[in-house]
């Protein structure tokens, strides 16, 4: 970090002014589940229930002895009452002062709502944790690279520079995806899936179900899916020797040979990232500054045109990719040119 002092960064912000004051929240709202959950056991009494009539469409009536006497108490069908079929029993904690307050006795309806808060106060601590650690970040790359990893921009012809020429010595080559790339996806993983996953616990009751668990389901398989893109560019590591590419990362390994490389291209992303931002604006109107840094991929093609291999420019480390491409220049015979 340098020395702007703790506010200096964007994530350190986030974490700061947009996830603390979500996780303290989140905290209270756990301690006074589990309280209510424990003052149930240890203060309500336990008996047993049986449904006497379950034909309503609203409500269900249950039969329990309560202090030496039957008696038959009406509940609604919501939460753990709502699945109740005629002579079903079950367990019920019952509030000695309201008989009419129940609870069914079961880990799901008394710890589910700590656990499940509990969980997501963890994660949050982990996401705030991650962001107070994060060290210069560099937004617009990161941004940036998540564009060039779901390649949603279209192709624009640039001539580039000549790159620098070195020999080749012919020993195998090995270099690693840049941690700004497994960085980029765990950010973007869990700010956009923070924002789908923390709302659903905050909306009104009246919200129907289906749409706070859709928003749930659809902020964790975003961060199932960033998490997994994270995981396999932090290990990802591509071998190079005289006749073959080896890529070994997380959940899959790929063999390329390099006969069958018969092109190398360059793709600037942060270009065609401007490019689509600039589709529908007025040629009249102020385009805003650009800062975003260059993001460039090097993609190795087959003789019909087919993407074999991309490779980010900033492959670790450089003296080694700097090699890579000129055996890639060397084999082809074809100088590399952006797409």
């Amino acid at each position: 970090m340098n020395d702007a002092g703790l506010f200096s960064s964007v994530p350190k912000l986030i974490a700061l002014f947009g996830v603390l004051p979500f996780l303290l929240i989140l905290l209270w709202f756990t301690w006074k589940v589990a309280a209510k959950s424990r003052d149930v056991q240890a203060t309500w009494t336990r008996v047993e229930a049986r449904v006497v009539d379950a034909s309503r469409d609203d409500s269900v009536t249950l039969e329990l002895s309560w202090r030496g006497e039957k008696v038959r108490q009406e509940v609604k069908k919501e939460e753990g009452f709502k699945d109740l079929v005629q002579s079903q029993t079950l367990p019920l904690y019952v509030n000695p002062r309201t008989r009419a307050e129940m609870r069914p006795d079961s880990f799901a309806e008394l710890w589910g709502g700590a656990a499940v808060l509990g969980f997501f106060s963890l994660f949050l601590a982990g996401t705030m944790l991650f962001l107070m650690r994060v060290e210069e970040p560099k937004m617009p790359e990161m941004a940036a690279r998540m564009a060039a990893q779901f390649e949603r921009a279209a192709p624009n012809p640039q001539p580039s520079a000549p790159r620098p020429r070195h020999d080749d010595d012919g020993r195998p080559i090995e270099m690693r995806e840049p941690s700004e790339s497994w960085k980029a996806n765990v950010f973007w993983g869990l700010l956009f899936g923070l924002l789908l996953v923390v709302p659903a616990f905050f909306a009104p009751k009246e919200t129907p179900a289906w749409k706070r668990y859709s928003a749930m389901a659809l902020g964790v398989a975003w961060m199932a899916f960033m998490g997994r893109t994270a995981i396999q560019n932090h290990g990802r590591t591509v071998r190079c020797d005289r006749n073959l590419i080896r890529v070994t990362q997380a959940f899959g390994h790929q063999r390329i040979f390099l006969s069958d490389v018969k092109k190398v291209t360059r793709r600037d992303v942060r270009q065609e990232f401007v490019d689509m931002e600039a589709v529908g604006r007025s040629r009249y109107k102020t385009r805003p500054l650009d800062t975003r840094a260059p993001i460039v991929l090097y993609i190795l093609r087959d003789a019909q045109g087919k993407e074999l291999l991309k490779l980010d420019k900033d492959m670790e480390p450089a003296s080694e990719m700097r090699r890579f491409l000129d055996r890639m220049e060397n084999l082809t015979g074809v100088p590399i040119r952006d797409e």
